[in-house]
């Protein structure tokens, strides 16, 4: 798993429960709660700009926790809720788990939801949070990474992430290549010391030796990279016909 934990948001009208379900969450230690909402509504107004694919929703609220999840897309869902026999009803509207109040008093039911719902995302391998050297944190869907490399003007630890607009985001302390390369999905394949690519961009072979990706580089160039000899088994593998 990724060094920086997922993200996460509590929704709950009532200022207790939220407190309690922080605390718990907190004590699982699998989750950083990135906001909390007391009011639906607003939640809803502002969950286009959460970064948080992991939602907590009370079922009892004056807009009900059921209403809410059907108006979210690719989310994972955990209600939560004081009545146990509510939970055929949460996940008639997809939930992932279903949790009672009574989890903050029970650490384990509430872990093995957040682990169901990380589970979940991580065969999805739909995206990636990262943090940067601002302490800031930034999601990013798969299908919009490029390459992932090692660079020597930035600390062994950290690896840059060059996104299919250009943009090019430093991840920090993410760890090494290899362990990178292993929280990703079957798209991507380590091809040197220094490179990790997603194979969807892999356009052809210039040589045995070179392969050439499907965008330009900063001086308008298709990206031309090297793919080793002790890493060509694994890349060919992900594209037999270059070979």
């Amino acid at each position: 798993m990724w060094n920086n934990k997922p993200l996460c948001v509590l929704v709950d009208d009532e200022d207790h429960c939220l407190r309690d379900l922080e605390i718990a969450i907190e004590k699982t230690g699998l989750l950083e709660i990135e906001k909390k909402f007391d009011d639906p509504v607003e939640f809803l107004l502002q969950v286009k700009e959460l970064k948080s694919q992991i939602i907590f929703l009370d079922m009892e609220m004056h807009v009900q926790g059921v209403d809410v999840a059907r108006r979210l897309n690719n989310k994972k869902i955990i209600f939560v809720s004081s009545y146990d026999n509510r939970a055929k009803e949460s996940f008639g509207v997809g939930a992932t788990y279903f949790v009672s109040k009574r989890a903050s008093d029970n650490i384990l039911e509430l872990k093995n939801a957040v682990e169901t719902a990380l589970n979940e995302l991580h065969s999805e391998n739909i995206f990636i949070t990262i943090s940067t050297a601002s302490a800031s944190k930034h999601e990013i869907k798969l299908e919009d990474l490029i390459i992932v490399q090692a660079n020597k003007n930035i600390h062994g630890t950290d690896k840059e992430f060059i996104l299919k607009s250009g943009k090019k985001i430093t991840a920090k302390g993410i760890g090494s290549l290899g362990t990178v390369v292993s929280n990703l999905n079957g798209d991507f394949v380590q091809i040197n010391n220094s490179h990790i690519v997603n194979i969807n961009f892999a356009s052809k072979m210039k040589t045995k030796d070179l392969v050439i990706l499907d965008h330009l580089n900063e001086e308008g160039k298709l990206i031309e990279l090297t793919v080793g000899d002790s890493y060509k088994d694994d890349f060919f593998n992900k594209k037999p016909h270059f070979k």
